[in-house]
């Protein structure tokens, strides 16, 4: 059985053992994702390897819905996740940024994953959602992982969970107060003539935060790790800003900030040889993939230039990331600062993220990293 193997784990459960098929070579991933027929997305809760069934009552819209209503519903709201693409979004993604770096370089020794990429995820979340900045400071507050351990028999984490439930509940029904947000748009969308139902808008809240939240902390935390670590990247960027942007695609490959997401075979199928029961669930290890080494020559090799980088960071087909142009920004202008202001970015203490087989990829990613930048 080779690294890229597609491999069944048992995986034990408060609520019952299942056997798990861990999906890691490219191609087979690449292929379960676009076959949402097979493997589907149309859940409440079970689309992550740890359920989040009893973390809410309402399904995250669109992503845990299947074609032909995923697609119809995700047109309707792709507008708003575009915003990313326009200068005067740039502009201020740029403000946050600086003013992020400003603070990392006048500071003392910082813990990047902590202080310095949560604030500056949670500022830039504020503009992706349209909300007052102010409310990053409120989310601050929850911390890292807010999804805590997903489910009720693992208390305390459950109260992470519960206060972003709730948050959305109540900026709902107070859309009308901040208009402009997602908040306020997802009260107007219509879908086939109607409005949105309050779950439907719960829904797309709640996803917008699970996608927006700790994955984009480790994609920054990672670029500040790339220039400490690795000066001469961020020398060569200094150089060539315009390579920030194939730079970004690498680092999205080579730390994949979100691991592994879980798919349901309700029907049963079969990914290459391996045989999938009705009801079983695979897990669709997007790191693990991007390490393919048949199709990403020295995978294991951080190349800022890597073209092409057909990675899937952002997934693949209809359930491909909504909000990947706003990640991409963040990332591009970060990664810029820090190579036109940062003279140097020294590691003071680094606790990496551990990582056991199957899904044991290693590099750029931290539970804690203390940097001293000047």
């Amino acid at each position: 059985m080779t690294d890229l193997s597609t491999v069944t784990v048992r995986r034990s459960d408060p609520h019952g053992d299942e056997d798990l098929v861990y999906v890691r070579g490219y191609r087979a991933l690449k292929s379960v994702l676009n076959d949402w027929r097979t493997f589907s997305n149309d859940t409440l809760g079970f689309n992550v390897v740890t359920p989040q069934d009893k973390t809410r009552e309402f399904k995250q819209y669109p992503f845990e819905l299947d074609p032909p209503e995923h697609t119809t519903f995700r047109a309707a709201i792709e507008p708003f996740f575009r915003r990313p693409l326009t200068a005067e979004y740039a502009a201020v993604i740029l403000r946050q940024t600086s003013e992020a770096v400003t603070k990392l370089l006048m500071g003392p020794d910082i813990d990047v994953v902590s202080e310095f990429a949560l604030d500056l995820q949670n500022r830039a979340l504020t503009t992706l959602l349209g909300m007052p900045e102010t409310e990053a400071d409120l989310w601050r507050t929850w911390g890292l992982e807010v999804f805590g351990r997903n489910r009720r028999a693992d208390s305390p984490d459950q109260s992470k969970a519960d206060y972003l439930v709730a948050y959305v509940k109540e900026m709902t029904d107070r859309a009308a107060e901040f208009p402009g947000s997602l908040f306020d748009e997802l009260s107007r969308v219509k879908i086939d003539g109607r409005h949105l139902t309050r779950d439907e808008r719960l829904g797309v809240a709640h996803i917008s935060f699970a996608g927006g939240r700790d994955t984009v902390i480790s994609l920054l935390t990672g670029v500040v790790a790339l220039c400490g670590l690795h000066p001469e990247a961020m020398a060569t960027v200094r150089a060539n800003p315009a390579l920030a942007q194939s730079a970004t695609e690498e680092l999205l490959r080579f730390i994949s900030p979100l691991r592994m997401l879980a798919r349901t075979c309700p029907h049963g199928g079969a990914v290459g040889d391996a045989p999938i029961h009705a009801g079983m669930r695979l897990a669709v290890c997007y790191g693990r993939a991007n390490r393919d080494a048949t199709v990403f020559h020295e995978p294991e090799r951080i190349q800022l230039d890597r073209k092409p980088n057909p990675h899937l960071a952002f997934g693949s087909g209809p359930h491909s990331c909504i909000g990947n142009a706003h990640a991409r920004l963040l990332s591009r202008t970060l990664l810029i600062e820090l190579a036109n202001r940062a003279k140097q970015i020294e590691i003071m203490d680094a606790v990496p993220v551990a990582e056991s087989d199957p899904q044991d990829i290693q590099g750029l990613r931290f539970v804690r990293l203390i940097v001293r930048a000047s």
